[in-house]
């Protein structure tokens, strides 16, 4: 009697442990659409923290955000570094910024001042809506053209933490169900031979 309320809650528990691991592997889909409110390129170029021409060197995905290293030759109303990392949505539904590496452009930038789960505060980000108008020629909102501060602004350790990617959590989910069946099985066979 003992032995059939353990084996139905372990059955139970393992249920939940590959409910739980099917959930973390497909991931929570976004379930929003970007809508931009129109702008004219003078107004873009008021709200911006920073613009940057220069161009995409690689990208990188981090949770739910895209990460581009960016190598920038000029910028506008900031001066930043040579190299920096922009941080955008990494789905355009979420308003997120597809650039194209080696494509010399203009980025309109903002400064992350609150967490968002993904990107550090202080970091830049940017997102489709600001970077709907072509800013050639650059508005005089803008303000003058700044040369970049020499050197990189990106730090050499991101992205190299461990990651708990759906796969990693479901692999471990699923290492627990089979030890806890396991355990289970093993249980019952060691109590049918003492018997």
């Amino acid at each position: 009697m003992m032995l059939r309320l353990i084996s139905r809650i372990l059955a139970a528990v393992a249920l939940l442990a590959v409910t739980v691991s099917g959930a973390a592997w497909a991931g929570a889909g976004e379930a929003c659409a970007c809508s931009c409110m129109p702008s004219t390129p003078e107004e873009t170029a008021a709200r911006a923290e920073a613009i940057v021409v220069g161009k995409a060197l690689s990208q990188r995905e981090k949770g739910l955000r895209r990460v581009y290293v960016f190598e920038v030759s000029s910028s506008y109303k900031t001066r930043v570094h040579q190299r920096i990392e922009i941080w955008t949505a990494s789905q355009g539904p979420a308003c997120g910024l597809d650039l194209t590496a080696g494509e010399q452009r203009s980025v309109v930038l903002y400064q992350q001042t609150s967490p968002d789960g993904d990107s550090p505060i202080g970091s830049w980000s940017a997102n489709s809506c600001s970077n709907l108008n072509a800013l050639s020629p650059m508005p005089a909102a803008a303000g003058p053209r700044l040369d970049p501060i020499a050197g990189s602004a990106i730090d050499d350790d991101a992205g190299r933490s461990l990651t708990r990617s759906p796969w990693v959590v479901a692999g471990w989910a699923l290492a627990g169900v089979v030890v806890v069946v396991g355990g289970a099985l093993a249980v019952r066979r060691r109590r049918r031979t003492d018997s």
